[in-house]
């Protein structure tokens, strides 16, 4: 797994106000060279030794860095993958 890069500290609070609403929002990212879309709603954000975690209310989990886009706003730095 490639070394975690930090996320913009104003998305991760777009994150949290999502999480603290209970919303359910679209959120797209990449997974295995895809972009991924998928309908959810956030439940927490982990810390961990590899990186940063969304966890969503399906149980799936999304390292942050991985995210492209949240409720349409897009992440800081994002790379969209190539189609």
């Amino acid at each position: 797994m490639p070394a975690y890069t930090p996320i913009d500290c104003g998305f991760y609070d777009v994150l949290e106000a999502n999480a603290v609403r209970r919303r359910t929002i679209e959120i797209v990212y990449t997974h295995a060279d895809a972009e991924q879309r998928i309908t959810d709603r956030i439940v927490d954000l982990q810390a961990r030794e590899h990186g940063e975690f969304m966890i969503l209310a399906s149980g799936q989990e999304i390292r942050l860095d991985h995210l492209l886009t949240v409720d349409g706003i897009v992440r800081p730095g994002a790379v969209a993958c190539a189609v």
